[in-house]
């Protein structure tokens, strides 16, 4: 998972990277397993971390996810990425309540949240 700039800017935002990329590694092992005959280990199902039951506020409501648009242009002129938020919002998740639930789940943030 490449680690952009903006992924290193606070505590957070690596939290979120760390996440993010254990999640992208999840994923992938699971089309892995399920290609090759369902091989993996029941007792630790590849899934999107966490649960909704674990998490249930780390979803966004039903409605909500959609896909991110281009952001204005670059300084150089080109179209940007979507931003972090804006790419989890598309795939369902609340980053504020993602890395709130990180902290909580881990014993809270180490010299602030952010």
């Amino acid at each position: 998972m490449p680690l952009a700039q903006e992924d290193i800017t606070s505590r957070r935002a690596s939290q979120l990277w760390w996440w993010r990329t254990h999640n992208a590694v999840n994923e992938r092992v699971r089309l892995l397993e399920d290609w090759q005959s369902a091989d993996g280990d029941p007792a630790y199902p590849k899934a999107q971390w966490p649960s909704a039951e674990l998490c249930p506020d780390c979803r966004l409501p039903a409605g909500e996810a959609g896909t991110p648009g281009l952001r204005e242009a670059g300084a150089a002129g080109g179209a940007r990425a979507p931003s972090l938020q804006e790419s989890l919002a598309a795939q369902g998740w609340a980053a504020d309540r993602v890395g709130a639930f990180l902290d909580s789940y881990y014993g809270g943030a180490a010299g602030g949240a952010e």
